[in-house]
């Protein structure tokens, strides 16, 4: 048995070896290690080019500074996704190049620990779907999500406290999705220190993203200006990191009650395509193809539209469910379901009153 992208494929899995023959005869599984750096410079530019933009307009138009507060955000995520790519070690094939991208993008202009993520992300891929062992349940360097529960089992073990304030998650996600970035500088912070050794130059990275954010501007702009350009930015990579990523899984299939983990068919079944109008697809960064990122996580982002209408062919061949819809109901889906799940809490809180004997 063979691990791919956390998939455990027989060698002798002769469906899945078709696929990949398939595929192999185009140019899907071909690096693309030029593409990533030219990408990677291209964001990093645009990145301080709206920075700067920003600054020069403080105190001139509040409009024109705050628009570009809002562009470098939406491109400090953008170079995030990128970096995601780099946990997989695809960015370049020399593993310092490819964390130092990786390390650039997440700790540098995130404030984030690329470490840390590298090491959540490759459990979700490990366990996709599989109740109670997807990262964000059972990774030890990560806090319990208070906030929202995406199926009911999950509502049921959190404490009474919790569960009475997700019955309501369909109606706060917003707003708790808009400071998310900051509960992943918080735990990123925790991870660095707590791995303090192994974690300098995270560390370095992450000293340099406050001091540019906050250091430099405060003291050449003020301070006011500094923390209200901060905020805004946060917002705007919080909303846009949750939009990206949430309506990858968001409301799909688990994996059978049981299974350790995912098979190659579950990745697909468990996993949402988003169709768009190519002009987006900066902003998903790849993450719309979710379906072959996570076949093949190894497979350059700008491969895996190579590979989505020979995958979506081959799984209508052998009756296997190939999810792409619109970002607008994928969307709606995933809200539909957290109000769902918050509606079970509900009821399930309102029965247990009723029991024999409570009156």
């Amino acid at each position: 048995m063979k691990d791919i992208g956390g998939m455990k494929i027989h060698a002798n899995d002769e469906m899945f070896l078709q696929l990949k023959q398939r595929l192999s005869e185009t140019d899907f599984f071909k690096p693309a290690t030029s593409y990533y750096m030219l990408k990677t410079f291209f964001y990093v530019s645009l990145f301080l080019a709206f920075f700067v933009s920003s600054l020069y307009f403080s105190n001139k138009n509040i409009i024109m500074e705050y628009l570009f507060v809002f562009l470098y955000g939406l491109v400090s995520i953008m170079t995030g996704v990128i970096c995601h790519d780099a946990t997989h070690n695809v960015l370049h094939p020399n593993k310092i190049i490819n964390d130092f991208i990786g390390m650039t993008g997440f700790n540098l202009f995130n404030g984030n620990s690329f470490r840390l993520w590298s090491q959540v992300h490759a459990n979700h891929h490990k366990f996709t779907q599989v109740k109670e062992r997807e990262s964000e349940m059972s990774d030890p360097d990560l806090k319990p999500n208070i906030w929202f529960s995406t199926y009911h089992e999950a509502a049921e073990k959190a404490s009474a406290p919790v569960r009475a304030v997700q019955q309501f998650q369909g109606y706060y996600f917003f707003i708790i999705a808009s400071f998310y970035a900051f509960a992943l500088r918080t735990e990123s912070l925790a991870f660095v220190f707590k791995n303090f050794q192994k974690s300098i130059f995270e560390i370095l990275f992450i000293v340099g993203h406050y001091f540019l954010f906050i250091l430099v501007v405060g003291m050449y702009f003020g301070f006011e200006i500094a923390f209200y350009h901060y905020m805004a930015y946060s917002i705007v990579t919080s909303l846009h990191l949750t939009m990206v990523f949430l309506p990858n899984h968001g409301a799909m299939k688990f994996v059978d009650e049981g299974q350790r983990f995912p098979t190659w068919k579950d990745q697909i079944e468990c996993s949402r395509n988003i169709q768009n109008w190519k002009i987006f697809d900066p902003l998903f960064g790849g993450l719309n193809y979710h379906i072959e990122h996570h076949l093949f996580p190894g497979v350059a982002a700008n491969r895996l539209p190579l590979g989505k209408k020979i995958i979506m062919s081959f799984c209508n061949e052998n009756g296997i469910k190939y999810t792409c819809v619109g970002y607008g109901e994928a969307f709606k889906s995933v809200i539909n379901n957290l109000f769902a799940v918050g509606a079970s809490i509900k009821a399930s809180q309102v029965s247990n009153k009723k029991l024999p004997g409570t009156g």
